[in-house]
């Protein structure tokens, strides 16, 4: 129900309390009250009898402007422009920029969905058992894209400073809930089977990230791999596997390890799910 006030003589005309106006146009007090404070929208008509502050309907249009803009994403300070010196012009040089921003966000949302289905697809593939656990595998993977860090990281220790650091380095964030963290050992400590420690943090690059002028291409070609439940604190044992294995099949190791761990802390607390991968680029020893 709205408040009729007479007006310095006038007919009766329709003014409205905060409350009833935010209501009218499903907004919160707050915002109201917050628009009047920098001078955006203010109540007309204060009664000073009373010390009550109302909005005349005249001002109704130019609410929904604001709204309508609000709702496109237009900043407060050009609205409050666009309000007080309206004309057509302007209105279409804002739509024609707001146009621009929304194909921005559009390309930024598909490139997010592009992640999640990523994701969406290395945990269904982990879940599902897509390749043996414990057992050594040879595959052939892609080539890919990483940004490295050198870091001397104990096994046992905490990664949250290291992954902070690669990730400001390389201008991407959310990386560990996307996947793409991992850890490795260089070749030359493969050789002499020091696994108690790694040398390098890693980062998987995907179309939506930044890369870096570090970015460093890692080679497609042959990989041993093995998949194992557990993360890095369980590594040891199949690095050693995987050495074993380049023994019996007279393979070299041509570069460093990459160790993902696919499902972990960050996804579940059951630790029977956590799922880590080691894969080590391989090439025939007598070739």
């Amino acid at each position: 129900m709205h408040s009729s006030i007479i007006k310095n003589g006038d007919e009766m005309n329709s003014y409205y309390r905060i409350g009833e106006v935010a209501k009218l146009f499903s907004l919160n007090i707050r915002t109201l009250r917050y628009y009047d404070s920098i001078g955006l929208f203010c109540p007309m008509y204060q009664d000073k009898r009373t010390g009550y502050r109302y909005y005349s309907i005249n001002q109704f249009e130019e609410l929904n402007v604001i709204r309508y803009l609000r709702k496109m994403g237009v900043p407060l300070e050009k609205i409050k422009h666009i309000v007080k010196n309206r004309n057509i012009y302007d209105i279409l040089h804002i739509f024609e920029e707001q146009k621009t921003e929304i194909r921005k966000r559009k390309l930024e949302l598909e490139l997010i969905e592009k992640q999640v289905d990523n994701r969406i697809n290395q945990i269904i593939e982990a879940l599902n058992h897509t390749f043996p656990f414990e057992k050594v595998t040879e595959r052939t993977l892609p080539t890919r894209k990483c940004v490295f860090l050198k870091e001397n990281i104990q096994r046992e220790s905490n990664l949250e400073m290291p992954i902070r650091r690669l990730e400001n380095m390389a201008k991407v964030q959310d990386s560990i809930f996307l996947g793409k963290i991992g850890l490795s050992i260089a070749k030359e400590n493969l050789e002499k089977e020091k696994f108690d420690f790694y040398d390098f943090i890693f980062l998987l690059l995907e179309e939506a990230d930044i890369t870096h002028e570090t970015c460093h291409t890692v080679s497609e070609g042959r990989y041993l791999c093995i998949r194992f439940r557990g993360t890095h604190k369980e590594a040891p044992a199949n690095y050693e596997k995987l050495i074993l294995h380049c023994r019996k099949e007279a393979l070299r190791i041509k570069d460093n390890s990459l160790e993902i761990t696919y499902v972990d802390y960050g996804l579940t607390q059951d630790a029977t799910q956590f799922v880590t991968e080691i894969q080590i680029p391989v090439e025939n020893a007598y070739a």
